[in-house]
């Protein structure tokens, strides 16, 4: 006869994720960046349709647009980049940004649902 004990002999405790690189599905925050980073696309359609390593210069974004998708990437993620991750390479695409985010530690355990 099996038999589990309603409560555990030692109380469990949540534990943080371990600072380091991102535990979240690498599709599902790939997901989570192409939604905000299209979110503020000014030339949205063509973004899209270009695909997540398509340079984000060429899809309208400047150095003003660069800061309000940092900006809502941190406040729609609930991240914090680097200072040394805020780089025109790191910007440089849906790709480069969501590389960033995992191997900065930077990155949510899991994104928020959406």
């Amino acid at each position: 006869m099996h038999t589990s004990p309603e409560h555990p002999s030692e109380p469990t405790r949540p534990t943080a994720p371990p600072p380091g690189p991102s535990t979240a599905p690498a599709g599902e925050l790939l997901a989570a960046v192409t939604e905000v980073v299209l979110r503020n696309a000014p030339d949205r359609a063509s973004l899209a349709s270009a695909g997540p390593d398509a340079p984000l210069p060429e899809h309208g974004f400047d150095s003003l647009g660069v800061v309000r998708l940092l900006v809502d990437l941190e406040e729609t993620l609930g991240v914090t980049f680097p200072s040394d991750a805020v780089t025109a390479e790191t910007f440089g695409s849906i790709r480069a940004i969501t590389h960033a985010l995992q191997t900065s530690g930077a990155a949510p355990a899991a994104p928020p649902a959406g």
